[in-house]
């Protein structure tokens, strides 16, 4: 009986793939947490950057109904438009974030089927691989009945046909 079964090492590298397909998808996962996190962090952002800008507005237009002078305002609509400018820039980073959530997103899709793949293929190896060693236990245990047959046989054989 062969105790070696003859696509171990093709199991062995099945193994392998499968390993690599769970820190791939590991990889991915944390990936696409640190793109949610960043996307989390821009929101925040805008929503603070927002409301300093509606206080903002609302201190310009108070200041500007109390003094007409023009730096005053002029130095008020500055801001303002910094503020808006900075809002636009935050809103176009959070769409590109949001871009990369939904890219992340769909590489953590594709590695999980690729390691469900990969362990499909691995667990086939392994049942295979049972079935071969059940095989093998039964072939080798018919050898050893036929061998104990023969070996009984002698002895019949040899006691002159008389049993014992």
């Amino acid at each position: 009986m062969s105790s070696r079964y003859p696509l171990r090492t093709v199991l062995q590298l099945r193994l392998r793939a499968r390993e690599r397909g769970e820190q791939a998808l590991a990889r991915a996962v944390g990936q696409l947490g640190a793109a949610r996190r960043e996307a989390e962090a821009i929101e925040r952002a805008l929503r603070e950057l927002s409301g300093r800008r509606t206080e903002a507005t609302a201190r310009h237009r108070d200041a500007e109904d109390r003094s007409r002078v023009a730096p005053v305002v002029q130095r008020g609509e500055a801001f303002l438009e910094r503020l808006r400018s900075e809002e636009e820039e935050l809103t176009a980073r959070l769409e590109t974030q949001r871009r990369a959530v939904g890219a992340a997103e769909l590489l953590v899709e594709r590695r999980r089927a690729e390691l469900l793949e990969k362990a499909r293929e691995h667990e086939a190896l392994r049942n295979h691989e049972d079935r071969w060693r059940a095989e093998e236990r039964l072939h080798a245990d018919a050898v050893q009945d036929r061998a104990q047959d023969d070996l009984n046989a002698a002895r019949f054989a040899i006691s002159g046909g008389v049993d014992r």
